[in-house]
């Protein structure tokens, strides 16, 4: 799953255009076209406007969601495109937004009980990437310093970058299992990742 998310400011500074693009690749393709033939697309496209709203406040749908299919390839391409009205926070002589990578989070969920005697099933082997681009406004700077972070526990493997170009700022997430569990013995260097 590689997931995109372009943020781009208005030029005041009150609303965000953001353009969404979810690529899926094999069992997770074939998850999401189970969910496009269980549902009406329609339903889809509001739970997933709904997200945003969840996250963002107030939006506005630009242009409907779409899916695009490659069968052979076993690939789904979700696109969104909304307006955000209250994203933006103000606070200290400053406007900031929080930005998540949620795609990620369903991998990542700790376990109920932290002392395990069994294997702790994950959801499946494969590579996860949130892309997340923020297009700042003249006069708007980055609060953080780029960099990277790096975290390795069990079959994991984390990586977070931030980085500037001009006035784009990229934040990358990643992440990669090798296993669809993490063995007992291993669990005390996945929980500290």
């Amino acid at each position: 799953l590689v997931v995109k998310e372009t943020f781009v400011p208005s030029a005041d500074g009150k609303s965000i255009d953001l353009k969404v693009e979810a690529t899926y690749r094999g069992s997770r393709a074939e998850a999401i076209r189970h969910r496009m033939l269980s549902r009406r697309f329609e339903q889809l496209a509001t739970d997933f406007a709904d997200y945003y709203r969840k996250q963002y406040g107030k939006l506005t749908v630009v242009t409907p969601a779409t899916a695009s299919e490659d069968p052979q390839a076993n690939v789904t391409v979700l696109r969104e495109h909304y307006r955000l009205e209250e994203a933006l926070e103000r606070g200290g002589g400053s406007t900031y937004i929080d930005l998540f990578a949620e795609s990620l989070s369903a991998d990542l969920d700790l376990p109920s009980s932290m002392a395990r005697t069994e294997p702790l099933a994950l959801s499946r082997p494969g590579e996860l990437r949130h892309e997340v681009a923020f297009e700042l406004p003249e006069g708007w700077v980055l609060s953080t310093l780029p960099g990277r972070i790096d975290a390795k526990g069990g079959p994991l493997d984390f990586h977070r970058t931030l980085a500037q170009d001009k006035r784009t700022v990229t934040l990358v997430h990643r992440l990669r299992s090798d296993s669809d569990h993490v063995d007992t013995p291993a669990m005390p260097d996945y929980l500290a990742a």
